[in-house]
């Protein structure tokens, strides 16, 4: 196994964070300046994945070599051995809980709404661009009227 991306590789990655940076740039509705924020950036390509996922419907397989064709990275070297990596403890008893919890996943959710909020910030702004350059006032009351 390789230690380290290729040039090919780095290239993906930087052209992904340089898109997704444009991107929040275009869209940011205030006046103040995006910093470059590898955490955010970070946040918003991994949304961008799992809604590029979902739409897809991949299974684990396809997902795999999804996530290394969009985003390549270097996996860390796992123990192939498991027993290896089990402390000699003797097994404890576990109790069963009396209520069966339903597990969500809130994070996923919340990326999805960002999204969506993110388009329809982007669809306002659009159109009053759009509006902002017909200042004919006769024009624009036509309009909604």
């Amino acid at each position: 196994m390789e230690d380290g991306l290729t040039d090919k590789e780095i290239e993906r990655q930087d052209f992904v964070d340089n898109e997704i940076y444009a991107l929040l740039k275009r869209l940011n509705p205030t006046s103040r300046k995006v910093e470059w924020d590898m955490s955010s950036i970070g946040d918003t390509r991994d949304a961008i994945q799992e809604v590029l996922a979902e739409q897809f419907c991949m299974d684990d397989k396809e997902y795999e070599k999804f996530l290394d064709d969009f985003y390549p990275w270097v996996k860390p070297d796992l123990p192939t051995d498991v027993e290896d990596t089990m402390e000699d403890e003797s097994p404890t008893e576990v109790e069963s809980p009396t209520e069966v919890e339903t597990p969500t996943d809130t994070s996923l959710v919340k990326k999805v709404v960002a999204l969506i909020l993110v388009g329809l910030i982007y669809i306002f702004l659009s159109i009053v661009i759009f509006l902002s350059k017909y200042t004919d006032e006769d024009y624009v009351n036509k309009i909604l009227k």
